[in-house]
């Protein structure tokens, strides 16, 4: 129903699913309950519900972070999501904590460093924006060492010898 575009009877079955889950501690049943509090979320998002939208990608992310079974690559729209809606609110400091549980959890679970250059990159802005120049720059060269290692080795090298 949800790929037909019909939302409301949508969310209505993935809240019934949630439901009969349970707290269900089978793998599947994890990932399964996980991706339907993840579509509800993209649901209220779609309908331009912000607050709800917000309520249910942190309740999404609450399973990534409980649930080794659930990798955090699949999350990662999750994390956007959650960190765009709080940033395009004004609600930069908000979209810090998740933005660092993402990285964490990236770092927690050895995800590929190019997956870190997201949060890198969404910190540093939201550093950026309330005014803390120090802290942006430290996850903006972090970024940029994750997104090009071999420039980042170069300049560091050549830092030094100046």
């Amino acid at each position: 129903r949800w790929h037909r575009g019909d939302d409301a009877q949508a969310a209505k079955d993935f809240e019934e699913v949630i439901r009969l889950t349970g707290d269900s501690k089978e793998e599947k049943l994890l990932v399964f309950r996980y991706r339907c509090r993840s579509a509800l979320g993209v649901i209220a998002k779609r309908s331009n519900d912000l607050p709800l939208a917000i309520e249910r990608f942190n309740a999404a992310i609450a399973d990534v972070e409980a649930q080794a079974q659930i990798p955090v690559t699949e999350a990662a729209q999750d994390y956007l999501n959650l960190s765009h809606l709080l940033m395009d609110q004004k609600r930069h400091k908000e979209a810090i904590k998740p933005l660092k549980r993402w990285l964490a959890m990236c770092e927690e679970r050895k995800v590929p460093a190019a997956e870190h250059v997201a949060p890198l990159s969404l910190l540093a802005d939201a550093y950026h924006v309330l005014g803390d120049k120090d802290t942006s720059a430290m996850y903006g060269e972090r970024m940029y060492a994750v997104s090009y290692p071999d420039s980042h080795a170069f300049m560091k090298t050549l830092a030094a010898t100046k």
